[in-house]
């Protein structure tokens, strides 16, 4: 019995004697590879591509071994086969830097004009705007025309630029005749709202001749959001008209005051709303719907007399129900009319 017991503690003995010994010797392989790793880092930038093919099989049971393989495939990612690519992606779907490589890549396939090879590599839509763009022209090149102009609509709706990719598609889109001139109003309504006065002008140039009135003064509005009065004039009574409007008061510099005090709805409490509205619009001071005559820039000019103003009425906005805390004085008064706050319901 006694024998037994010290065979039972000599093999437990032994047995934490290997295991220090192998932690020991783990320990020296994680700094020796670290050390490596740190070697590695310094012969890439080095371009010393040699020691680099070297010890790089050395760590493959490194964990931060994917990261050297990512810069391997991404420094030479023009010659890289897509079975690479997509292996290292499948092997590392949560490396941070891996996690942009699909778009990479389909715009690598995208340059080499592989369109059904950018679909097979990505069957669903990436995530940046240049991948998808290319991922849509691929659509278009093997035929498949509606998704492909479905896709061209969502990535033109924006008040922003888009990357130099889209260009592609976008004059596929434009070629094909699928793509209706009502898009240009709609994102130039969009670019409007952005304050993006550059894409405004390129797209009203782009437009076609037979809306050459409306793209003059949808320019002219952008470069001067004050001549909002003349571009409702020469373009006439439409939604678009009246959206832009809005975008153009609301960007205009307006003064100390609110934009339209003193011009919106100035009348005695006693008068009804419709009457108040009426009675502004005759004087030029407001349009018959309740909104401003004129644009902020106007305002003076509105507040000398009705010779000086005009009326405007703007389709589809049906009137603000308002109430101004202040009286009309009378015809022959020249006083400043002090105005409160507008309030709403």
């Amino acid at each position: 019995m006694e024998k037994a017991k010290r065979v039972v503690w000599r093999l437990l003995a032994a047995s934490v004697c290997v295991m220090a010994v192998s932690q020991a010797v783990h320990a020296d392989s994680l700094d020796e590879q670290r050390s490596r790793y740190a070697q590695i880092k310094q012969a890439w930038d080095n371009k010393q591509m040699d020691t680099v093919q070297a010890l790089m099989p050395t760590l493959k049971d490194y964990p931060l071994y994917p990261y050297l393989e990512y810069r391997q495939i991404t420094d030479d990612l023009m010659n890289q086969p897509t079975v690479t690519v997509n292996n290292f992606i499948q092997a590392n779907p949560t490396l941070p830097p891996a996690r942009n490589l699909q778009s990479r890549f389909v715009n690598e396939l995208a340059r080499r004009e592989d369109w059904r090879g950018l679909l097979a590599f990505s069957p669903e839509k990436p995530n940046t705007t240049e991948a998808q763009c290319n991922y849509y022209y691929a659509k278009w090149a093997t035929g498949q025309q509606e998704e492909a102009w479905a896709g061209a609509k969502e990535l033109w709706l924006t008040g922003k630029n888009q990357p130099n990719a889209c260009d592609s598609l976008f004059g596929a889109w434009r070629a094909s005749g699928k793509q209706d001139p009502l898009s240009y109003l709609e994102r130039i309504r969009l670019a409007m709202k952005a304050g993006n006065t550059r894409l405004v002008t390129a797209l009203a140039g782009q437009m076609p001749s037979d809306y050459q009135t409306i793209s003059t003064a949808v320019i002219s509005l952008a470069n001067d959001p004050n001549s909002v009065l003349t571009f409702a004039r020469s373009t006439g009574a439409t939604d678009f008209t009246r959206q832009m409007a809005a975008v153009a008061f609301a960007s205009a510099r307006a003064p100390a005051r609110p934009a339209w005090a003193g011009v919106w709805m100035i009348c005695a409490p006693r008068r009804s709303r419709l009457s108040c509205r009426m009675a502004g619009a005759s004087s030029g001071m407001t349009s018959v719907t309740g909104w401003p005559a004129v644009s902020p820039a106007r305002v003076s000019a509105v507040a000398k007399g009705p010779d000086t103003a005009s009326t405007m009425v703007w389709p589809g906005v049906s009137a603000p129900r308002a109430r101004a805390s202040a009286s009309i004085p009378s015809a022959s008064s020249s006083r400043a009319v002090p105005v409160g706050p507008l309030q709403f319901r």
